[in-house]
């Protein structure tokens, strides 16, 4: 195959998910604790060759869901729910930047040919929120807030200022915004909007000065319009 060739990527995605039962109907993931430390290495690296990567084969399942298969490494590769992706990814947050950046990419050269396209674009503004957040997990983890496996209360911990004036601080607010207009024109449901990433909104608003207003609109319209219709069972994750 060509240097530039990511078959090799595609496939191993595709493989994965069968293996492991990342799809739709099973939602398994008690396996991702037996992949080790290179297997996470490997992973990143394959995060960094799609974007620019070709594919040869005119393979449809390769070639229509490119983006998705980007956007499921990505979010393989920052699953905070296994304890071994935590192990790999907290030795160097800095790569959410990067990360951040070949996602971005990978979006804007290949999202016009997806299937399922609403979908693929939740998932987009999911992986963002959490990637921008890793600057305030790393400093939770630091200070032994956070471990990787426990469910911690953000709200009640002080952001120091240079977190709160972070250039991803900043950026975060577009895509909570993105988030909360998408749901409200497709009904789609966005977790980041409901699980853990609306509580680092909380910890934004009550102790980063900056936007404060943005981020109690944007609170308000979580709370009192979208969360109630996701108790209700009118929103779901398709």
């Amino acid at each position: 195959m060509p240097d530039d060739s990511i078959e090799d990527v595609m496939w191993w995605v595709l493989y994965y998910k069968r293996m492991y039962g990342l799809t739709n109907k099973t939602q398994d993931y008690s396996m991702l604790d037996k992949l080790s430390y290179d297997d996470y290495q490997e992973i990143y690296e394959m995060i960094k060759r799609v974007p620019y990567g070709n594919i040869y084969y005119d393979v449809d399942i390769m070639t229509e869901y490119r983006l998705s298969n980007m956007l499921g490494l990505v979010m393989l590769y920052t699953n905070y729910t296994s304890n071994r992706a935590y192990e790999y990814y907290i030795k160097d947050y800095d790569k959410a930047s990067e990360i951040y950046e070949l996602l971005n990419i990978a979006f804007n050269k290949y999202y016009t040919y997806q299937a399922e396209k609403k979908l693929n674009y939740a998932l987009y503004l999911d992986v963002m929120v959490d990637l921008l957040s890793t600057s305030a997990f790393k400093y939770y983890s630091k200070n032994n807030y956070y471990d990787g496996t426990s469910k911690i209360d953000v709200t009640n911990i002080p952001l120091p200022d240079y977190i709160c004036n972070a250039t991803d601080t900043i950026k975060i607010n577009e895509y909570f915004k993105k988030a909360i207009l998408f749901t409200d024109e497709s009904k789609l449901f966005i977790r980041s909007i409901y699980k853990g990433s609306v509580n680092y909104l909380h910890a934004l608003h009550k102790y980063c000065p900056e936007d404060k207003e943005i981020r109690y609109r944007m609170l308000n319209v979580i709370v009192n319009k979208f969360q109630p219709m996701y108790k209700k069972g009118e929103l779901n994750d398709r």
